[in-house]
């Protein structure tokens, strides 16, 4: 039997907007080995854009090939209550916070592609520069799976 693992994701920082949507992840790929990218997002196409069908909506969305950050980025990720379902802290490091800071100051307007094991989860709009170097993933699994998620991106 294949657990599914929905994890949605909505951006909780200043100058995001929160647009909850979801992915899933199966057993074929373990939350041990979980991949995570934030990139882009533009509604147009492009030379050198990458597009992608967003599963939920059916919305074509084209990103950019250079992610802002992905799990490499992350110094630490904890595990937070609120709500019905737990979320998922995330710090950066220095490189990837100040990353982020830049590409959204120069992308407002545009949108954040975040992608989860390759499957592009949720794209909520930038409304100005992201400064601090932190995040909230609202993940819509169990405690557990959540967990898992927290230990792989835990892992240097």
């Amino acid at each position: 039997m294949k657990k599914a693992l929905c994890l949605l994701i909505s951006l909780f920082l200043l100058g995001c907007s929160g647009q909850e949507k979801s992915g899933e992840q199966t057993q074929d790929t373990p939350a041990e080995q979980v991949s995570l990218e934030f990139r882009v997002a533009d509604d147009e196409p492009a030379e050198g854009l990458i597009e992608s069908v967003f599963a939920i909506t059916g919305e074509t969305f084209y990103l950019h090939a250079e992610p802002m950050f992905d799990e490499s980025g992350i110094d630490s990720a904890y595990l937070m209550r609120g709500g019905e379902n737990p979320l998922i802290g995330i710090i950066l490091n220095k490189d990837a916070a100040e990353s982020f800071e830049k590409v959204t100051g120069e992308n407002v307007g545009k949108r954040t592609a975040i992608l989860v094991n390759g499957k592009l989860v949720s794209v909520p709009k930038i409304r100005a520069a992201i400064p601090g170097g932190r995040a909230m993933l609202t993940s819509g699994s169990d405690l557990e799976e959540t967990k898992r998620i927290i230990k792989s991106l835990n892992k240097k």
